[in-house]
């Protein structure tokens, strides 16, 4: 099997198994609310302190990554993530969800995404958004996959059975990814190629002095926020108008099966309209599903509005990510990488708490639609603003 193939398998499985059951959260909420009497904005602050930390390692992985340290990374958020969910199978306390979901979790996923996405970065230098859509396809084919399974299990044997299958999961599955990213010549090497970035051969600090630099970490704390805002709460959402809970846990099946048409088509859309044009009519696209959930609508047209909104967000993460070499090179591209995953952290920290808290005190999810529809139109603004050249037919 050639390099590139193992790397992308690799990276496929293992964002599957460690993202699908982070994101498959939401069909947890209510099950647990129900258990516990415990708030939503409560449960779903655990998920807040999950992405925050999530972003705060994905910066120490980020420089672990440039200096060649992919595997430490990667096999510590494998076993965290194995030992926190399988923990959480025997949940008993507030604090315990909080240091199992939100540290747990949290590590786990800081110290697998800048790895791989670097990985990946490397690897494809020339149809970098491409490759960065099919791996990025694990996060989305999982939140399909396990979504449905992880529902039935609660629905059939509990809320514990379930965390723990998901436990032997993470095992069963990332075991051999990393055996199939270990083969890659990138996994130990430190980048020494600065590429062919707008900002090649500058440092980490003169990045950041770059307008550029600022739109890709506020493009993140939006995308995140909407995001794990809906991972969290649609389930619920849902259930509250009156679909049956199994059902409604399609709907992030739904949102998973639109979000591999969108990995997919990122490679396209940077080919065809160029990065820029392609990024602020997928902003544009979410802001409107969120503002028509947020005046209300029938419940038959959720499910086709959530496979458009994951679609329009899973092409947007590749594209962004593909931005990092294309702007910076390759040198600092982890650092980078890991920065613009703690401004995701900030937005997915933020996302699901507020729309708990929104919920709590009025009792519906209309007030937090609706401000997420106007967040992704200031996002869609700051694309179109942004000092970036669109190079149509690269990618």
């Amino acid at each position: 099997m050639r390099e590139g193939s193992k790397v992308l398998i690799g990276s496929f499985l293992l964002l599957f198994v460690i993202y699908g059951s982070t994101l498959s959260f939401g069909v947890f909420l209510k099950p647990l609310a129900m258990a516990f009497g415990w708030k939503r904005a409560l449960i779903s602050g655990a998920l807040s302190v999950s992405v925050a930390l999530s972003g705060l390692v994905s910066v120490l992985s980020g420089r672990l990554t440039d200096k060649g340290g992919y595997m430490v990374s990667l096999a510590v958020g494998v076993a965290v993530a194995a030992l926190s969910l399988w923990r959480l199978g025997s949940l008993g306390s507030e604090e315990e969800l909080f240091m199992l979901l939100g540290v747990g979790m949290g590590i786990a996923t800081g110290c697998c995404y800048t790895p791989v996405n670097t990985l990946i970065s490397l690897t494809f230098p020339r149809e970098r958004a491409l490759a960065l859509g099919i791996a990025l396809c694990g996060i989305t084919v999982g939140q399909m996959c396990l979504s449905p399974i992880v529902a039935h299990l609660i629905g059939r044997q509990g809320w514990g059975v379930a965390f723990r299958f998901l436990s032997l999961l993470v095992l069963l599955v990332g075991l051999p990814s990393l055996w199939l990213l270990k083969t890659s010549p990138h996994s130990s090497e430190p980048h020494k190629d600065k590429g062919k970035g707008v900002l090649t051969g500058s440092s980490f600090k003169e990045a950041v002095s770059r307008g550029v630099f600022w739109t890709l970490m506020f493009i993140g704390f939006v995308l995140s926020a909407g995001s794990y805002f809906l991972t969290a709460h649609i389930v619920a959402f849902a259930t509250d108008i009156g679909i049956e809970p199994q059902t409604a846990a399609f709907l992030l099946t739904v949102m998973g099966i639109g979000g591999i048409v969108g990995n997919l088509s990122a490679g396209f859309m940077a080919r065809k309209w160029g990065f820029k044009k392609s990024l602020a009519f997928l902003f544009f696209g979410q802001a409107v599903i969120l503002l028509v959930l947020g005046m209300g609508i029938p419940r038959g047209a959720l499910f086709p509005l959530m496979g458009l909104f994951g679609l329009c967000f899973s092409a947007a993460i590749p594209l962004r990510t593909a931005l990092v070499p294309r702007l910076f090179g390759t040198a600092i591209a982890g650092t980078i990488i890991g920065m613009s995953s703690a401004s995701w952290a900030v937005g997915g920290a933020l996302g699901p708490f507020l729309a708990g808290w929104a919920f709590d005190l009025w009792n519906s999810y209309r007030t937090a639609f609706l401000l997420g529809g106007i967040l992704f139109l200031l996002g869609g603004l700051n694309v179109t603003m942004a000092d970036v050249k669109d190079h149509c037919g690269t990618s």
